[in-house]
């Protein structure tokens, strides 16, 4: 039985705009069960719901929920009202002003703490991973969007109006294209894995060749990020040429962000990040191009130690920290 010796637990929930992770965590800060959704969005929010809530029960089957769950951490993309366990802005999910906090826990009576995915993953790292025994650390998310979460002098700075770290809307090419937040030209609108692929597919549709047209057997509509990534690992030009450009634009907002706030370090991490130095090298070299020289030396930039489980910790973590 999971719940032998005593053993406690707690539940973090990562909602992004693709997947919905939930995982059980023991004392020990080791996943101990997952289980993965792909969100239904299109499907509304009563859906995305129906999907927490059968996530939850098949993580902590065999469990007893008031004796064994500590409590439930949620970590979601957009500003977040912690105080208050509301999204404030859900681009990514369709759903603004999201009362989170009370949904779950009227439906598990345990006590729930909602967190930007960002902030989640930041804290996570700083803790246990790559950027634990540092003061000042910046984490970076590179997936379906492109988010932040600061940690200034050892805690999470998350600004007047919980909109700090939002670092996917550094403007990164003043008439690019339109951001979902309703801006132009936002490195998230342009390097994100969903604009990645929507820059390959648009080159493709003006006659370039490419492997990845086989990779997807001439269906355009199915390219991702991910795909454009494998292509460019592949050696194809056109792929390799458009993930170059991602990774300089992503180094160019990081510039903007160091110069600004002078981390000790920057943690890279999310789904596209996997794709290692394909995306490491021209980002590391925009970086290094843009920032003060006095800086160039000194702030690292490194991949995650959690990967694409770093929300999904740290949200499982926020039991403890707030509990």
């Amino acid at each position: 039985m999971l719940a032998e010796n005593n053993a406690r637990f707690t539940i973090g929930i990562d909602m992004g705009g693709t997947k919905i992770l939930t995982a059980l965590v023991n004392s020990h800060g080791n996943i101990v069960r997952t289980t993965r959704y792909s969100t239904a969005v299109t499907e509304g929010k009563d859906r995305i719901i129906e999907q927490i809530t059968q996530s939850v029960h098949e993580v902590s089957a065999g469990l007893d929920l008031g004796r064994d769950i500590i409590g439930i951490g949620v970590s979601c993309a957009g500003p977040v009202d912690p105080e208050n366990g509301v999204l404030v802005q859900g681009t990514n999910l369709g759903w603004d002003n999201a009362p989170l906090k009370s949904i779950v826990e009227d439906r598990f009576k345990l006590p729930v703490y909602v967190e930007n995915d960002a902030n989640a993953a930041a804290i996570a790292e700083y803790r246990l991973g790559a950027g634990a025994g540092s003061k000042d650390m910046v984490y970076v998310t590179v997936s379906t969007g492109i988010g932040g979460g600061l940690i200034l002098g050892g805690q999470i700075y998350r600004g007047a109006n919980f909109a700090a770290g939002e670092i996917g809307h550094i403007i990164v090419e003043a008439d690019g294209p339109e951001c979902n937040c309703g801006s132009r030209g936002c490195v998230e609108a342009v390097a994100s894995g969903p604009a990645t692929a929507r820059r390959a597919v648009e080159r493709i549709r003006r006659g370039e060749t490419s492997a990845i047209i086989q990779m997807v057997e001439g269906e355009l509509d199915k390219v991702t990020g991910e795909i454009v990534y494998r292509a460019a690992a592949n050696g194809d030009p056109l792929a390799g040429e458009v993930v170059y450009q991602s990774g300089r634009y992503i180094g160019i907002a990081l510039a903007s962000l160091v110069n600004i706030l002078n981390p000790e370090i920057i943690v890279i991490g999310g789904g596209v990040a996997k794709a290692g130095e394909l995306l490491f090298k021209p980002l590391r070299e925009n970086f290094t191009i843009r920032v003060m020289r006095s800086q160039r030396e000194k702030v690292k930039v490194v991949p995650s130690k959690f990967g694409s489980y770093s929300s999904v910790m740290g949200a499982a973590f926020l039991p403890y920290l707030t509990g």
